[in-house]
Parts: structure tokens; sequence; C-alpha cells
């Protein structure tokens, strides 16, 4: 089979099954052991480089693309693996911060249609797109990649990457219907990446979180790394510094909105840096690093869409993502009122958002769904802010109407901000594109 064309992969991507979108799903059916397999049938592309394989619940999207820009600046041939994507599927595999070219992904998913049905059991879209990468990043000579795990780490089908080191990220509480409804179950899921005499960098995470970093670490000689014990890092993201080892890089800023965003780019720092120490990469400047993290660029993150009122798309979707985006609003912009266009799917916390979006002085959620076939209803979805976060919640019969509304409240000196799904994003834009066309 020979796909010419995006417009011909997509039909074949969605005929398979799509965890990220499916309704409802057993955590315990993904098996890394098929990607593994698909993987061995079409040359075991994943052996040609190496990666730093990323997990965690907050910020990992974000790591990995400092990753990947760093590496870039430091002189690596270099990739990434993201999810989900925002617009097209060829954004999720990137060469040199650059997302795929269309003949690229074409031929790597014709390989991998041509041995389906040697693999013996069903593949998902995810595990296609996860192989695809390793085809696509082969093809370009990539050397050193950046992974982001789908879900978890355990059984997540990037399991089938070479890493070289291993990052968490912030954990916190979210998939709890699939990760376990404690931190330290859910950490025991991410630590599900940490190999053998790899090391492992750890964003400051909860006690009983980090409690089981580091008893997974100890248990397999993994060297830890842990963020504000042999990492310091201080300031904002405009000017903020990072010392790992016997290194300091100062005066560093970041485009992407939210202090949070300093912890990200100071696990991406620490990464590179063991790489760099353990010769994978050869050269890491001042510059380099200063122009790495300057460069990082990532859609549907703190998003500015529009400036007067100021508009942001951002895809948090747990309490603590809420809160951080809701507060980097604030420090940003200062808006006297903020006003959010609010869905998400059915196995979200909703009582955690609802909360951190009370707590952070929403003014009103205009409450919407049908972006995806795992929304929750509007009016149902309304009713559970409103009881558990004395929210000013109106339900939308569509994002559009919701944005409509939003705006139609907001004053030149409000924000308004979508959260709650990267699925209602797209949605977002492009009605945002329809009422100001020549913005």
């Amino acid at each position: 089979m020979m796909f010419e064309t995006l417009g011909e992969v997509i039909p074949y991507l969605e005929s398979h099954i799509d965890y990220e979108r499916a309704r409802q799903y057993e955590y315990a059916q993904m098996r890394p052991d098929v990607a593994f397999h698909l993987a061995e049938l079409v040359g075991s592309p994943q052996t040609s480089f190496r990666c730093v394989h990323i997990a965690g619940t907050k910020g990992k999207g974000s790591t990995t693309t400092f990753t990947q820009a760093l590496l870039k600046n430091c002189g690596v041939n270099t990739g990434a693996y993201i999810s989900p994507h925002i617009f097209s599927p060829l954004e999720r595999i990137q060469v040199g911060c650059s997302n795929i070219d269309e003949k690229s992904f074409c031929r790597a998913i014709s390989r991998i249609a041509d041995v389906e049905n040697r693999v013996g059991s069903p593949i998902t879209y995810f595990e296609i797109l996860t192989v695809a990468s390793l085809l696509c990043h082969k093809e370009a000579g990539v050397e050193i990649a950046a992974y982001e795990v789908g879900i978890g780490g355990r059984l997540d089908a990037t399991q089938v990457v070479n890493s070289i080191v291993s990052v968490i990220t912030n954990i916190s509480y979210d998939h709890m219907d699939k990760l376990g409804t404690t931190l330290s179950q859910i950490a025991v899921e991410k630590c599900g990446i940490i190999r053998r005499g790899v090391p492992v960098v750890s964003a400051p995470q909860t006690e009983e979180a980090q409690t089981v970093i580091i008893q997974k670490s100890a248990e397999i000689d993994a060297p830890l790394i842990l963020l504000g014990r042999d990492v310091q890092f201080e300031g904002t993201r405009r000017n903020f510094s990072v010392s790992v080892g016997n290194t300091r890089f100062e005066n560093l800023s970041t485009n992407l909105l939210g202090n949070f965003q300093v912890v990200n780019a100071a696990c991406a720092i620490a990464a590179v840096y063991l790489l760099h120490k353990s010769g994978f990469v050869l050269r890491l400047t001042d510059e380099d690093v200063r122009k790495g993290i300057e460069e990082a660029s990532i859609p549907g993150r703190m998003q500015v869409l529009m400036s007067s009122p100021v508009v942001i798309a951002d895809g948090s979707h747990n309490g603590e993502s809420v809160s951080a985006a809701l507060r980097a609003l604030k420090e940003e912009f200062a808006p006297r009122n903020i006003f959010v266009v609010f869905g998400c799917a059915l196995d979200k916390d909703v009582v955690r958002m609802a909360r951190a979006m009370a707590q952070e002085g929403v003014k009103s959620v205009f409450v919407v769904s049908g972006f995806s076939n795992r929304s929750i209803p509007a009016d149902e979805l309304a009713d559970s802010l409103i009881r558990f976060g004395g929210l000013d919640a109106k339900p939308c019969s569509s994002v559009s109407e919701g944005l409509d509304a939003a705006l139609a409240s907001a004053s030149s000196e409000d924000a308004v901000i979508s959260l709650g799904s990267f699925y209602s994003i797209p949605y977002v834009v492009q009605h945002l594109k329809h009422l100001f066309p020549n913005r």
C-alpha cells in the first residue's frame, strides 16, 4: 500500500482505535510489546538513534520542546515526538524543530500499512504514529530525539525508544480512572520509563511522588538527578538561571508564557547537560542554551491568539494545570476579569478544575462540548462547575457559541482563555479566524 497524500493517510489512521478519543477503554489493554513487534517488522528503526524519554502529568510537552531546541542549538541532528496534535498529525513528528514533511510521513505510514497484518493483534492510532516517528527520524538521520509519553509510561507505546536519559516532569492528578487515585500510584506508572543504569531527571515533586521516584531509581541503579537538590533554578520566565554540576547558565528567557516554564526548561537543560557529560552531545555553550530556550515554541500551551481583549488557548485539563494557566494569565496580562471557555473529557477531574477556577477568581465560565466524542455534555458539566466550584457557569451549544459569549462579555481590559482540552483548540482558532479574518 502506498499513500501519497495526508488526505489518504487520515482515513487509514482513523480506522484504528484511538485511545485519545475513545469514550472508554481499559488502560490494561495497552501493550508496549505491540509497538516493539510493529517496529521490528519495519526494521527496528529505533536502534538507529537515541532518545530522551519524557513522562509526567504537567509540562512534558514543553520539556520535550525545550529539549529538542537545546539539542538543535548544540549542533545535534535532532527531532521530537509530541502529542496530541492541534490541527494535523504532522505536528507530532518533528525534525530540527519543524513538523515532518508530508511525503516522509506518507512513506512511513505506507511501510506500516504493508506489515500491519503480520502483527498478529490490532494496532492503535498511537502505535502507528509512534512507529512512524521512528521511521521518519531514522530517515532524517536524527542522532538524538526527545520523545513525549502519551499516557502514563509503563504501558505506553513510546517504551520502544532507545533512551539514554529519562525525564519525569511534575506528577499530579490526571487519568485517575486508569493510572490510579493516589499520587504514588500515578508515579509508579510514570516511573515505568526508567531504565536500568539510565540517568533520570525529576522535576520537584510532592513527597508522595518523589518517594516512588527515588525508590524506583535505586532499585534499578538509575542515577537520579532531582531539581531543587542537584539542579538549582531561580527567576521568572523572562530572566532565570539554572545551575547543574559546576555549570551555571544565566540570563535565560523563554517565549513560552508562565513562570512554571522555568521548571520545564531546567529539566531539559539538566537532561542535555547529562548528555554532554556522557559524550553524546559534544558542545554545550552558554549561547547554545540561551538560544535553545528562547527559540522553543509549542502550540496550545498558553498560546496568545488575540490581544484586545487577550484571548489565549491552553490545553490544561487537570486541576494543577488549570491553576497554573490562570496564574500565568494574571502574571502576564493582569486582566480585570477572566472569562473561561471550558470543555473537557469524561475521564477528567472536574472537581479539582472547578475549584481551581474558583480559587483563581474566574468571572464566568462558558461551558462547551461537541468537540470530541469524549466531551462531557455542556449542561451536565455546567452543573458540576456550579456545584463544586460555585462558578457562574453557562452551558453553550458549541465552542463557537461559547467563544462568542465570552467575547461579548469581555472588555479590552479583560481576558478570555480556552481551557480543559487540546481538542477544543482548533475550534477556537478557526472561529477567531472567521470572526476576524484580517487579524
